[in-house]
Formats: structure tokens, C-alpha cells, sequence
């Protein structure tokens, strides 16, 4: 699947909507992927969680209309869906200045769409699939309240703060095995439950059984570095941009699994790796 056009096809449906109320579900299925992929792919490729970017998109159209047309800021208020108070505070915040005094402003930045074309796609990425039977993890997980850009940093503060727990854990993986499994679910724009595991079929009444279902996934790496989860997130900006461009797989629903592969001892830390496993499918249309 093209990733990239089916962004661009949203992007065109939100800009031709943007005097009226946008539903994420609608727009991702004009983008034809499911609600929660949709939106990591487009903060991925666009930089913006897709709420941030309808928002800077309604008020740099607010601002124009303000400029260029003659209408009360309580008209153009409630056209871009905002009451008059609610807009005012937005507007400020955003550009510094009430909207009725935008006129007296000699500079402003507007928040031009975002341009698929001028989007720098790099090179062809590497993966390999893998046809994985249902597996058993066991772990703990927490519920964490932040949008897709802090993502990374609440699940380190997790990584940080579980150390305990983590400890309690190493007891039920194999001596020989150095991985963290890592699954997300229940994914929102703003939350969404983050598991920190390892893999075995032992049980305790202290950690939660995670079942992963049988299911087909591309496989991609991170370089081998002392800490990857420097670049894990660039991975993921590519994985979802360009993964499958010209290919005979696209996204399917299901569990997506990070496996970090931490060497403890110091003399193998450049070893360190983490492998994104994303669910896939075949494309009946390629």
C-alpha cells in the first residue's frame, strides 16, 4: 500500500472540510487503514498529531479570512467550529495577538498544508517477514496519558520507574535470552496501555499474561548502537512513511511488538538492537 498517497488523500478530504466538525474515523477511512494506525502514520510523516494539525490548519485559514474578508471574528469563529471565547484564547496563544487586532500586526506565520510532494522519502528500506504462531508473554503494563510526539518519552519515564518490577520479571526469562518485549494497545491519539515483558509460558499472580495472536510481520531493525532507542523512533518515521511502497503487503490490524535486545554487559553494548515487528498482510491489489 502507498502510505504516502493515502496521507495525501486525507490531507485533501481535511482541507475541504475544514469549516465543518472533522471525525478521525472518517478521515482515516478516506485514507482506507484503521483509526489507530492512520494517526501514527500521519504524525510520523507529517510531524503533527492529525488533532495539532487540523487545528493550526482551521485558525492560519481563520487568519486569512480575517485579513481578506470582511466578517466579524465571532462569524469566523464559529465557521472554524470555535466559540468566540474559545477562539480568541486559541488565537492568541497561537499568534500572539487577539484576533481583532491581527490587522495591526505586521508579520504573521501561517501554517501552510502539508506537501506530500516535497516530503524526502530516503532509501528503500530493508525487512523481512516472518510468520509468528501465537506466542505467550508475561509482563506488567500502565496506563499512559500523553499524544503520539511524548510517546516515547512517557514509556522511557515507565522503563525508569519499573525498575522494581523489571527486576521481579528477569526471574521467569530464560538465563540465555537478553530481550524486553514491548506491546502497545488500546491506542488513542492521547493514551493508550504500554506492556514492558518477556517471553515465557510461565504464569504469576503478579504479572498479566499478554497473548499475541498468530499473525504474519515485516520485521525492521535498528543499527546496532549502545542505545538505540535514540533512532527507534526515525525507524518508526520510516517504517510508516515508505515500509511498503511497492509492495505486495500493507498494514493489517493486530498487535505491534518491540523487541530490544539489551546486551547487560558493558563490553557488548554496541551489540544492542531493537527489532519493530509490524502485523501485516498480503495485497490482493499489487
Amino acid at each position: 500500500m502507498d502510505y504516502l498517497r493515502c496521507i495525501e488523500e486525507a490531507i485533501n478530504y481535511i482541507e475541504n472540510n475544514l469549516e465543518v466538525e472533522l471525525n478521525y474515523q472518517d478521515i482515516a477511512k478516506v485514507a482506507g487503514i484503521s483509526n489507530s494506525y492512520f494517526q501514527q502514520i500521519f504524525k510520523m510523516v507529517c510531524g503533527l498529531t492529525l488533532g495539532e494539525y487540523i487545528r493550526k490548519r482551521k485558525l492560519t485559514k481563520a487568519a486569512i479570512d480575517i485579513l481578506m474578508k470582511n466578517e466579524s471574528v465571532t462569524t469566523i469563529a464559529f465557521k472554524y467550529g470555535y466559540s468566540s471565547d474559545g477562539f480568541t484564547r486559541v488565537f492568541k496563544k497561537n499568534y500572539g495577538c487577539n484576533p481583532s487586532s491581527l490587522k495591526d500586526i505586521s508579520q504573521i506565520t501561517l501554517f501552510n498544508r502539508f506537501d506530500i510532494k516535497k516530503f524526502v522519502e530516503g532509501e528503500i528500506m530493508n525487512y523481512r517477514v516472518v510468520e509468528k504462531y501465537s506466542f505467550e508473554l508475561l509482563g506488567y503494563k500502565k496506563h499512559l496519558n500523553c499524544n503520539l510526539e511524548e510517546r516515547i518519552e512517557k514509556v522511557t519515564e515507565m522503563w525508569l520507574e519499573t525498575r522494581k518490577k523489571q527486576y521481579e520479571l528477569l526471574k521467569y526469562r530464560k538465563s540465555n535470552d537478553i530481550r524486553w518485549l514491548e506491546v502497545s494497545t488500546n491506542l488513542t491519539e492521547n493514551e493508550f496501555d504500554h506492556y514492558i515483558s518477556v517471553d515465557t509460558k510461565e504464569t504469576s499472580e503478579d504479572f498479566e499474561k499478554i497473548i499475541i495472536p498468530k499473525k504474519d510481520y515485516a520485521v525492521f531493525k535498528t543499527e546496532n548502537c549502545s542505545y538505540p532507542t535514540a533512532i527507534y523512533m526515525d525507524l518508526r518515521k520510516q517504517i510508516f512513511s515508505k515500509g511498503f511502497e511497492n509492495s505486495k503487503y500493507e498494514l493489517d490490524d493486530g498487535l505491534e511488538v518491540v523487541i530490544d535486545y539489551w546486551y547487560p554487559d558493558i563490553n557488548d553494548k554496541k551489540r544492542r538492537y531493537i527489532e519493530i515487528w509490524i502485523p501485516i498482510r498480503n495485497n490482493i491489489s499489487v
